[in-house]
């Protein structure tokens, strides 16, 4: 069992309507080529000497993360056929048990035993002979119910944590999808604009951090548009890190599908640096008229063009570039 035998049966499954045909012990197999990673990443990082930087770690959890990406994917689009052909069988037609896992098949049974066993109950309500609300008392409701919240926020005590483990879990995938771009794309122009755009993030988010109180300060004494409008910037501001990177995203994801291309990687790359660069623009644009100064060298038409459009174009230009991004990741193969 390896990476590509997987990608072999998701590729088949996707292809095929019907299920094709596993072995019996095909989870139970993915199961052990996965603990099989983790010992070997785990052997790794106790030779490096700082296993978070090293190659071989990063690669193997990698592995590790895609295996279980794919195999969780090819479950998903059997359990979808898996319900049709139980439906079948429950209503009597042919069914072709064959080519089931272990589990499928415990499954397969189960469904097809509940199915016969809810129509039947359904026939006798239609038919008057059970009252069709017996048994409708529902346990996980009741427990819903007598669940404690939060007086003050009016939130379950395990919502806080949710919350906070759901932010862990978005940076987390951030910083495997920075990292297997960097270390998967053949590109050049898609490696240096990894670290551009977190170079660039981070600046962002310093800006956001620094300002943060001198536009509170501002809002004092302001009338409500005015404190809405200012309070909107941070927003704004941190808006503009998705599509900063999301092109190194889209290149781990398509490296993970089996679907990227050194052209689409530097595609991406390019449409990248675009974005940057529109962000620069919009600041441009944006400037006070006092921050303004004499614009020179190469770029100085596309400066002059930029001071002389009205200051709300200054986030027309960030979601151009952000569009662009999204047409190379749909169009360039």
């Amino acid at each position: 069992m390896n990476l590509d035998d997987l990608r072999s049966v998701q590729s088949k499954e996707r292809q095929k309507d019907s299920l094709q045909h596993l072995r019996d012990s095909f989870y139970e197999d993915v199961g052990e080529y996965v603990a099989e990673l983790k010992d070997e990443r785990d052997r790794a990082a106790e030779r490096a000497e700082d296993p978070f930087s090293s190659e071989e770690v990063g690669r193997l959890t990698d592995e590790i993360e895609t295996a279980e990406e794919v195999v969780e994917a090819i479950y998903e689009r059997r359990m979808g056929k898996l319900v049709k052909r139980a439906s079948l069988a429950a209503a009597g037609m042919p069914s072709d048990e064959e080519g089931l896992t272990a589990e499928e098949q415990d499954l397969f049974e189960d469904l097809v035993d509940r199915i016969e066993t809810n129509k039947s109950h359904v026939l006798d309500v239609l038919a008057g002979e059970v009252d069709g609300n017996a048994g409708d008392d529902d346990p996980t409701a009741s427990d819903a119910e007598a669940a404690p919240t939060d007086t003050a926020t009016g939130t379950a005590p395990g919502d806080a944590d949710a919350a906070d483990d759901d932010r862990s879990a978005s940076y987390s995938a951030l910083r495997r999808a920075l990292g297997r771009s960097r270390r998967e794309s053949e590109s050049l122009t898609l490696r240096t604009y990894v670290w551009v755009s977190a170079l660039v993030g981070l600046l962002l988010v310093l800006t956001v951090l620094l300002a943060l109180p001198v536009w509170i300060a501002e809002t004092v004494g302001h009338t409500a548009l005015n404190k809405i409008s200012r309070g909107v910037l941070p927003v704004v501001v941190l808006g503009l890190l998705v599509p900063l990177f999301a092109p190194a995203v889209y290149v781990a994801r398509n490296h993970r599908r089996g679907t990227a291309t050194r052209r689409r990687d530097a595609a991406l790359g390019v449409a990248g640096y675009l974005y940057v660069f529109s962000i620069y623009l919009a600041l441009v644009v944006s400037a006070p008229a006092e921050f303004r100064s004499e614009p020179s060298g190469a770029l100085a038409p596309a400066i002059e063009l930029a001071y002389s459009l009205p200051p709300l174009y200054s986030l027309a230009v960030p979601i151009l570039g952000a569009l662009v991004i999204a047409l190379v990741q749909r169009v360039v193969r």
